[in-house]
């Protein structure tokens, strides 16, 4: 499984190593941590536009792509 999760999450590293980022690696797996907490408030029953908004904007600032600060 994690074997499995790894490959997933490939394109992912493979953009961030494109774009720069000094360790995509680590980016990557902070970007999946970041999902699954996010995953996990749905799950909880938070508001679903609420958590996206907020975790889109979130993942946009972590590799670069917005400074918006919602």
């Amino acid at each position: 499984m994690a074997r499995a999760h790894h490959a997933l999450a490939a394109p992912l590293r493979e953009a961030l190593a494109e774009r720069g980022d000094p360790d995509p690696v680590l980016t990557a797996d902070l970007i999946d941590g970041a999902l699954g907490r996010a995953i996990d408030r749905l799950d909880g029953g938070a508001d679903f536009r609420r958590v996206q908004s907020i975790t889109l904007a979130f993942v946009q600032r972590a590799i670069g792509l917005s400074n918006n600060q919602e």
